[in-house]
């Protein structure tokens, strides 16, 4: 489940039927087509669209051996790689960091707004352009900014504790996994 809560927090779409198909995922190593479609109760076509959504953004991989009944016939064995839904995640976590820090110089700088709430300006930008809004010409008022700030601190605090977090969690993982010799 893990994996599916992380999935959807970086706004990747999952429909009823490829959540299920990540549930199955999670708990067995390598699961083939069929065994998906029965343990489902769907139709492989809708099972294997589910995998190819996941394959196509790196989520899941498969390998290909020969059916053994049927000499032309190919297996597909499909694995999850949670260490790639982690990354996508982490990168995406970044992002909102950079983009909160961002918020936050441009709120710390903001000291006028435009009366009907066009822009926020900084000083130099209300003293150029004489406390006039140059969008619609209306005049400038101080604004107190600290809420939005204080805000946006939280938030970048929260975002840096989670990705603190995440990362422990992957050292406490690597600490318990057994090397391959």
């Amino acid at each position: 489940m893990r994996n599916i809560q992380l999935l959807e927090e970086i706004g990747f779409e999952l429909d009823p039927e490829t959540k299920r198909v990540l549930e199955i995922l999670e708990k067995e190593p390598e699961v083939n087509e069929k065994f998906l479609a029965q343990a489902l109760g769907t139709k492989i076509n809708t099972v294997r669209k589910a995998l190819y959504k996941l394959m196509h953004s790196g989520f899941v991989s498969y390998k290909k051996k020969r059916d053994k009944d049927k000499q032309w016939w190919y297996l597909y064995y499909w694995t999850l790689n949670p260490r790639r839904i982690k990354d996508v995640w982490v990168q995406h976590k970044k992002r909102e960091l950079k983009k909160r820090e961002t918020e936050l110089k441009t709120e710390q700088g903001n000291e006028f707004e435009c009366e009907r709430g066009c822009k926020k300006f900084d000083y130099n930008e209300a003293l150029e352009s004489e406390f006039k809004c140059p969008y619609c010409d209306s005049g400038m008022v101080e604004v107190d900014t600290s809420e939005e700030v204080e805000t946006l601190k939280k938030e970048i605090e929260e975002i840096e504790e989670e990705l603190k977090q995440k990362a422990k969690d992957a050292e406490d993982t690597e600490k318990t996994e057994p090397e391959n010799s």
